[in-house]
């Protein structure tokens, strides 16, 4: 008998969210049961959502040396990082299968397209794009989708077959160390990873139908069209779940900064989506879990923790290879002042954003400015 697991993975202050997801597939797969992973922890005096029946803490799931590998990574990375791990740990509690969605996704139907899917194949991914896009100067472009990733991280459903845990336990240790944001080296978190998937697995299914993991990138290459009364479809087929990426509470336009090819006026179904979405997670509680304070940005005597920090432990640098929790200064009261000495030779181990400094960046613009300024006088003086 086949047994269905949704789990999404979160840190305390979304929780407002993940409690929203909740309330949607309770309505819409009531067969199946939702758990939530905590990568961090609840503050005191804060309760989990009362829709929360199945909550796991992400250092009970089997990560070993959960606080080095914690430590490694931003809060955000870290949700990420730990979601084939939540999978593998859930087909060993005896489920079937196991459908991954981030918590900032809602359920509108029964997810019929991922259900028969997972009846003959062992890995569902969703891709980003089914369509070419027009190649002009509007955002997204193709390009942004070779650099962050073919598939999309936030929906990814297994079936507890030998392949399907192969990829599992693959994924999973891709991601021990190398689950973080360095464009230039083509690595975007856990996603980046997926696009690897139908090449080196049997028994992949792409989803093609744009209803699935519907987001910001699906509406470049298919309209939204309906309403909460006459339900809503994407292209032509009805509306399964739709990833509110990008979209924030407290400022619904910021859904345009990953891209600019629709509009609200453009597509008046799209506003009344994000509107209702809105005041749903209103009604869970945002003001309370929004304004909570992830436990895992500070060592245990309140220090912020540095991306210089972070990289040292994730690169295991020999000075800290005995450190088994890297946030414990407690039972090593000097180590904020190691961490102090290798940051500046932890400049020259990434190039990426998380590492520099706004001096070095606009020490880095002015550079640029002055060359083009000699170009620009050099080819006037060339005539």
């Amino acid at each position: 008998m086949s047994r269905t697991a949704l789990v999404t993975v979160v840190t305390c202050n979304y929780l407002h969210y993940a409690s929203a997801l909740a309330s949607s597939c309770q309505r819409w797969l009531p067969n199946h049961d939702f758990f939530v992973v905590l990568v961090d922890s609840l503050p005191s005096g804060v309760n989990l959502p009362d829709n929360i029946s199945y909550c796991i803490f992400a250092d009970q799931i089997g990560i070993e040396n959960w606080a080095r590998f914690s430590f490694q990574y931003t809060p955000f990375e870290l949700a990420c990082a730990v979601k084939p791990y939540a999978m593998r740990y859930l087909f060993n509690a005896n489920y079937t299968d196991v459908i991954y969605l981030d918590s900032d996704i809602d359920v509108y139907s029964p997810l019929e397209t991922v259900r028969q899917s997972l009846e003959t194949s062992s890995i569902i991914l969703t891709p980003h794009l089914v369509t070419p896009l027009p190649n002009d100067d509007r955002r997204p472009t193709e390009h942004l989708f070779l650099s962050s990733g073919i598939f999309n991280a936030g929906f990814v459903a297994c079936r507890a077959s030998a392949e399907g845990q192969r990829f599992v336990d693959w994924w999973a240790n891709r991601l021990q160390s190398d689950c973080f944001i360095d464009l230039k080296k083509g690595i975007f978190v856990d996603q980046k990873w997926l696009d690897l998937v139908p090449g080196m697995f049997d028994d992949v299914s792409i989803i093609r139908t744009p209803a699935v993991n519907t987001g910001h990138w699906t509406l470049s290459q298919f309209s939204l069209t309906g309403n909460h009364t006459t339900d809503f479809r994407v292209g032509q087929d009805p509306l399964e779940c739709f990833h509110f990426s990008s979209l924030l509470p407290t400022n619904p336009n910021e859904f345009f900064r990953a891209q600019n090819r629709v509009s609200f006026e453009s597509m008046p179904s799209l506003a009344e989506l994000v509107s209702g979405y809105h005041k749903k997670i209103k009604l869970h509680d945002a003001q309370n879990y929004s304004s909570l304070t992830c436990s895992l940005t500070k060592m245990t005597d309140g220090t912020p923790i540095k991306a210089a920090w972070r990289e040292a432990i994730r690169r295991n640098v020999v000075d800290f290879r005995d450190v088994a929790n890297p946030f414990d200064v407690a039972s090593n009261p000097k180590l904020v002042e190691q961490f102090g000495r290798i940051e500046k030779k932890a400049r020259r181990w990434r190039e990426d954003w998380r590492l520099a400094t706004q001096e070095q960046i606009d020490k880095k613009n002015k550079l640029k400015k002055w060359k083009n300024t000699i170009k620009y006088w050099l080819s006037k003086f060339r005539r």
